[in-house]
C-alpha cells in the first residue's frame, strides 16, 4: 500500500490549517469564507482547500465532477457534507460543526486526501475515510459487556422518566462524570440499577460510598427490571430529544459520551433490547440493608483494604418502598429544579 504521503511533508501538519486561516487570511468576497490552497498536493483535478466559514467551523473543499454528487456520502450532526459550485465548478464541502473535534478533523481530511490522491473518485475517497474512522470505533465498541449496555439503558428510562414528569433531569444526571450517584438534585440524590427480569428484586453495589446519603440530604434508589425486548439506547435517546428543549440536547449528548457511547449512537451499543417494566422507588435510610463507613466499627475500610463489591436483596426492603409520584413532588419540594 502505497504511503500517504510522499515528499516534503504537508505544511498543515505542523499546526492547524484552520488556525493559519484565522491568523492570515482574507474574507472571500461574496461568500464570507476563508480559503487556502492546499499545499502540497499533486492530482490531476483541481487542488482542494481548506476553509474557515463565517460561523468560524473548519472545513475542507474537495473538486469533484458534477455527476459524482450524487454519490456523496451523507454527514452526521457534527460532520456536514454537501455539495459547493464555485467559479463554474462543483465541489464538494466538508465541514466540522463542533471545534472540540478540530484535531479529529484534520487527521480525517488528509485520510480524505490521500485517496483523492491515489486518484479515487471524490466521493469514493470520502465514504472510505469515514469506512476507516467508523471501523476503529466499532473494534473498540465490539468489547462491550452487556451488564453496561443495560446500566446506561436503565439510567435512560430513568432520565426519560424525570423528564416526562416535569424535572429537569439532564443536568442532575451525573452518573456518567463517575460521581457517586447517578442523579443530583441539590441535596437529593437518585442512584439507579437495573434489576432481574422476574425473581428476586435485588441489585449489585459497586463500593461502599453508594448508598451512603449527600450530606444533610436524602438519596433514593430507582430500580428498572429489565427483560429481553425493543427498546434500546437508541430508541430511548430518540424519544428524549422529542421531549428535550434545545439547550438541553448538548447537555445530554455530552453526558452520554461521558458514559462511554458515542454519538450517534453505533451498532454494538444497540446489540441488546430491553422491554422495560414501571420505575420502583426505595427510600436509603437506617433500615435499608447497606454497608456504608458508618456501619463499619472505625467508620471506614481498614488499610489495606480499596475496594467493597456486594449485593442486595430489595425483597427485604418493603418498609423503604415509596410511591414514584412521591420522589417527584420531592424533588421540587427540596431545591431540585421542575421546568
Amino acid at each position: 500500500m502505497p504511503a500517504e504521503n510522499s515528499g516534503p511533508s504537508p505544511t498543515w501538519l505542523a499546526g492547524s490549517p484552520w488556525q493559519d486561516l484565522r491568523l492570515h487570511s482574507r474574507l472571500e468576497p461574496g461568500s464570507g469564507l476563508r480559503v487556502q490552497p492546499i499545499e502540497p498536493f499533486t492530482s490531476d483535478r483541481r487542488r482542494p482547500e481548506w476553509v474557515l466559514t463565517p460561523e468560524d467551523y473548519a472545513g475542507i473543499l474537495l473538486p469533484s465532477a458534477r455527476e459524482e454528487l450524487d454519490d456523496v456520502p451523507t454527514g452526521s450532526r457534527r460532520l456536514l457534507i454537501h455539495e459547493d459550485f464555485r467559479d463554474g465548478h462543483a465541489w464538494v464541502r466538508i465541514i466540522c460543526l463542533d471545534r472540540d473535534l478540530e484535531t479529529v478533523f484534520l487527521r480525517f481530511c488528509e485520510s480524505v486526501l490521500a485517496e483523492i490522491a491515489r486518484n479515487a473518485p471524490t466521493p469514493l475517497a470520502i465514504g472510505r475515510a469515514l469506512s476507516r474512522f467508523r471501523r476503529l470505533f466499532e473494534q473498540a465498541d465490539s468489547a462491550i459487556d452487556g451488564e453496561r449496555i443495560a446500566g446506561l439503558v436503565a439510567e435512560l428510562f430513568v432520565l426519560e422518566w424525570l423528564v416526562e414528569n416535569g424535572t429537569n433531569a439532564v443536568r442532575a444526571w451525573r452518573g456518567p462524570y463517575g460521581e457517586t450517584h447517578d442523579f443530583a438534585f441539590g441535596n437529593l440524590h437518585v442512584e439507579v440499577k437495573a434489576l432481574p427480569a422476574s425473581g428476586e428484586r435485588k441489585c449489585r453495589i459497586s463500593n461502599i460510598h453508594q448508598l451512603e446519603e449527600p450530606m444533610g440530604g436524602t438519596l433514593f434508589l430507582a430500580g428498572v427490571r429489565l427483560a429481553p425486548g425493543r427498546e434500546t439506547i437508541g430508541t430511548i435517546l430518540e424519544r428524549l430529544l422529542t421531549l428535550l428543549p434545545h439547550e438541553s440536547v448538548d447537555d445530554l449528548e455530552a453526558a452520554i459520551q461521558s458514559a462511554g457511547c458515542p454519538v450517534p449512537i453505533t451498532e454494538p451499543w444497540n446489540r441488546r433490547g430491553f422491554a422495560l417494566a414501571p420505575v420502583e422507588v426505595w427510600r436509603i435510610d437506617a433500615g435499608f440493608p447497606r454497608l456504608v463507613p458508618g456501619s463499619l466499627q472505625a467508620g471506614s475500610l481498614q488499610q489495606g483494604v480499596t475496594d467493597v463489591r456486594y449485593t442486595v436483596s430489595l425483597e427485604v426492603a418493603g418498609a423503604s418502598v415509596v410511591d414514584p409520584r412521591q420522589l417527584i413532588s420531592v424533588i421540587g419540594e427540596t431545591g431540585g429544579e421542575l421546568s
